[in-house]
């Protein structure tokens, strides 16, 4: 144990993963970036420690919990070959940022070029600093647009005004027929974030449709109701003959 410890534990995983790469012939076109949460019982009170077991966002949903967290990166849908334990507070948003520093670098080492690869990463990803950080390692990602981005709003509405859709058809089968398989359809635009302008594909749900109309309809219902309710209480205006 002192002797992985002192090797680096992070570096021979890397290692083995590299090995496990060449041997199976994994696709390592794109690569996929995410956290998860690790609850533990117990107090965990060790100050100075280099790990810090505490409270934060829980993924497991046991706030009530300390956690430490595993952060990871993927090749082939779920092979790591990169993991760390991280603080138990630990943000996505700055731990993504973290990586992007060194992942370069990292990649090199096994004869991945700049640009050869995709970063794929949840909304967590797009921050302008991470931005600005992909684009001095020159590194190709594809993320979700946060909706509290201007630039969401704008995408949304560009592409329901053009009404110019590229249908996509179904991406799965469905077993049942109760719930057909949804179909899909995208507009490609462009938005503008920090002053860089990015490509951006906006996707329609036939399924994310029906849920919201029956949306709608529910909240259409609720305020007929509340009407009729309400008038109920009102008496008719009495009509006189003006004196």
């Amino acid at each position: 144990m002192d002797k992985l410890f002192e090797a680096g534990t992070n570096k021979i995983f890397s290692q083995i993963s590299q090995n496990a790469i060449g041997c199976f012939k994994l696709d390592t076109g794109n690569h996929h970036f995410d956290t998860t949460s690790f609850s533990v019982y117990g107090d965990y009170d060790h100050p100075g420690a280099d790990l810090k077991i505490t409270y934060g966002y829980s993924k497991d949903k046991r706030p009530d919990l300390k956690q430490f967290m595993v952060s990871m990166l993927c090749v082939d849908r779920n092979i790591p070959i990169i993991g760390k334990t991280q603080d138990g507070n630990s943000s996505d948003k700055t731990l993504n940022n973290e990586l992007l520093s060194n992942i370069s670098a990292h990649l090199s080492q096994y004869g991945f070029t700049p640009g050869a690869s995709i970063y794929v990463a949840d909304s967590a990803f797009v921050t302008a600093a991470n931005l600005a950080e992909a684009e001095r390692n020159n590194l190709r990602f594809l993320s979700r647009l946060p909706a509290n981005f201007n630039e969401c709003k704008n995408a949304i509405s560009r592409a329901v005004s053009a009404d110019e859709w590229q249908d996509i058809g179904e991406l799965a089968e469905s077993k049942s027929v109760k719930r057909p398989a949804a179909a899909y359809r995208s507009f490609d635009t462009t938005v503008t974030i920090e002053d860089t302008a990015y490509r951006a594909i906006v996707f329609h749900s036939s399924s994310n449709d029906k849920r919201r109309q029956k949306r709608v309809d529910r909240m259409l219902k609720s305020s007929h109701d509340k009407l009729k309710k309400n008038s109920q209480g009102i008496n008719s205006p009495i009509l006189q003959m003006p004196p």
